[in-house]
């Protein structure tokens, strides 16, 4: 399968004994909170030290950019049909709000680009869990979503994530007047969907 020593660090939700704690729900965005803020305050210093020559958010990007590419080349991916399935589930979700947007009043004045991006990023989450669940043998551990796949089945992840979503957004939108307030909330609404869609993408493409 895979030779590298993330191996036992990438980890979803799957049947057996985890590997590792630190990419469980919830530590996961601890963790991922962790490796940002290193990086952030990293790049914080290195702008400090240039006397603002470059510009810290350019160095956080690079950084994060140097991150994923060393772990992308450690894995070996061979289960591309789960892949492609996850992508092609997720990317219909995000043509639908497209169409929504273009058909819907109410639905332009909503979709706006970063609720559009959160939104898309939440059903990419529920698409890798469905494909996890329906066609692979792994579970949900967590109570409030499995009562309801015990009950409707793996689709039900869909079902859950977009009003739920949806309607955080919408109040977030209506009611919090403090744009920095509301851009951090959003950012960490985002987090919550792509650590896990990523962490069960890559653990579903790796085949392990």
């Amino acid at each position: 399968m895979l030779d590298s020593p993330l191996r036992d660090f990438i980890l979803i939700d799957a049947t057996g004994a985890p590997r590792n704690l630190l990419l469980i729900s919830p530590v996961i965005y601890i963790s991922i909170f962790a490796v940002a803020l290193a990086a952030l305050l990293i790049s914080l210093l290195i702008n400090k030290v240039s006397k603002g020559k470059w510009g810290y958010h350019k160095i956080w990007f690079v950084i994060g950019v140097a991150i994923i590419t060393i772990i992308l080349l450690q894995l070996q991916f061979v289960n591309f049909s789960a892949m492609l399935l996850m992508i092609g589930i997720a990317t219909a979700w995000a043509v639908l709000f497209l169409i929504a947007k273009k058909v819907s009043v109410k639905a332009k004045a909503f979709f706006s680009m970063e609720n559009y991006a959160i939104l898309s990023i939440h059903m990419f989450d529920a698409s890798t869990t469905f494909v996890a669940l329906q066609f692979f043998p792994y579970f949900e551990q967590h109570v409030l979503p499995g009562f309801f796949i015990s009950i409707f089945g793996p689709v039900a992840m869909f079902f859950i994530k977009l009003p739920v979503v949806a309607a955080v957004l919408y109040y977030l939108d209506k009611d919090t007047k403090e744009i920095e307030k509301k851009n951090f909330i959003k950012i960490v609404i985002l987090i919550l969907g792509l650590g896990p869609g990523l962490r069960n993408f890559l653990r579903l493409g790796m085949g392990v």
